[in-house]
């Protein structure tokens, strides 16, 4: 019990952390903007590393009426990404058991 309290608890400070230091970091990056007179989505788009590939996508299905396609090549590579950083990270927990 003790043990599901501390990472309860951990889990409350690493979240107040995470969102502490994001405000910090937007903050930080439109002062860059600013500084380098670019705008913030610009900025934005640049520290996010949007494949050219998807943005083309996304552009050229916004263009044809089709913003469904869009979204769903958004929500598509977004679900890639995370089933691939879990399936490569679980042998490395498993091989860490051993």
């Amino acid at each position: 019990m003790v043990a599901l309290g501390m990472a309860l608890f951990l889990l409350v400070v690493g979240t107040g952390l995470l969102l502490a230091g994001s405000d910090w970091f937007l903050d930080g990056a439109g002062d860059l903007a600013r500084t380098l007179g670019i705008s913030t989505l610009v900025l934005g788009v640049l520290l996010a590393g949007l494949k050219p590939e998807e943005m083309l996508t996304a552009a050229i299905a916004s263009a044809r009426g089709a913003p469904a396609l869009a979204v769903g090549n958004v929500v598509g590579t977004n679900v890639t990404i995370v089933t691939a950083a879990l399936g490569l990270s679980a042998p490395t927990r498993c091989a860490m058991r051993l």
